[in-house]
């Protein structure tokens, strides 16, 4: 314990949101295979969380169904395919197309490292998730944002997917106590600094702090968090600051996220540029070396710093 909160795992500060949610409003309901839905099955009994549900795709769609009556379900789910992430993406668009009623389903989606296996839903669910209308998507890689994000995805009107990359799930943080909240939308300020942006996410963000302190960057590192929305105005704020731009892609997916930014700043931030903006492709699995990772972030960081 610590004078601001607890030093629990990335996993655990999960299960800490789901429990004090569930105990807050009894309308949440958990669905799933895994993770923290056996735990919490002792607490709130069978009637608000089934456990053992397979494949994924049927979870998301009996989500729907439990949100449509007035429920506000959480799914716990690794993708095996991009099955049950049409089913969310169907989801947001069927809101819109109904005016944008309420439909507050929450999807916890771990992916990586073996996972990756179930095919490409597995290594990029991002790919399915972010551009689809009527969804929020958020990436937490620290335990106090998994909290806070989680529950903030669980009081969200609209659906949300939280994407748990597996390189996350065993990392240790301060926690605050209560019922922490993170806002959606919002990039988190991990590394301060003056001559250089670096905008990232998900597991890239320890590839970025890692080269960040092996050559002492005087760079601001975001971590996006928030994949859609996006923070444009944190990044904007922040390169009008440094006047340049590194932007580190974790996957495949993050190529719709950098064409985004990039137009934000070419209309809103260009007479601040001092060099034209770059960008990093990194390779987030287990089998890719974090040093040889960092080394690339590293070499064209000074190019930008030196320009």
């Amino acid at each position: 314990m610590t004078a601001s909160g607890s030093r629990i795992s990335y996993t655990e500060a999960i299960v800490e949101a789901l429990r004090l949610e569930m105990y807050r409003d009894s309308s949440v309901v958990l669905l799933g295979e895994a993770g923290a839905a056996p735990e919490l099955a002792e607490l709130f009994g069978s009637d608000r969380v089934v456990a053992g549900i397979a494949p994924a795709a049927p979870v998301v769609l009996a989500a729907a169904g439990a949100a449509g009556e007035g429920r506000r379900p959480v799914c716990e789910i690794s993708p095996a395919g991009p099955g049950p992430l049409d089913h969310i993406a169907e989801l947001g668009a069927l809101r819109l197309a109904n005016g944008g009623g309420s439909a507050p389903v929450t999807l916890c989606l771990r992916f990586g490292g073996a996972l990756a296996d179930g095919g490409a839903a597995g290594r990029d669910p991002g790919a399915w998730l972010v551009g689809a209308p009527g969804v929020k998507v958020v990436e937490p890689v620290t335990p106090a944002d998994a909290k806070g994000l989680v529950t903030a995805a669980i009081r969200d009107p609209e659906p949300v997917c939280v994407l748990e990359h597996t390189s996350c799930l065993d990392s240790v943080g301060v926690v605050p106590e209560g019922g922490h909240i993170v806002e959606i939308g919002r990039a988190r300020l991990a590394r301060e600094g003056e001559r250089l942006t670096l905008v990232t996410h998900g597991a890239a963000v320890a590839l970025c702090e890692r080269a960040a302190a092996e050559i002492d960057l005087d760079a601001d590192i975001l971590d996006l968090r928030s994949l859609q929305p996006l923070d444009l105005d944190g990044v904007l704020a922040s390169v009008h600051k440094t006047g340049k731009l590194l932007i580190v892609e974790p996957t495949p997916s993050a190529a719709r996220i950098t064409a985004e930014l990039i137009a934000g700043i070419w209309e809103q931030a260009f007479e601040h540029l001092d060099a034209p903006p770059r960008r990093v492709r990194v390779d987030d699995s287990e089998l890719a070396d974090p040093a040889a990772q960092a080394e690339a972030i590293m070499e064209a960081s000074l190019e930008l710093v030196d320009y």
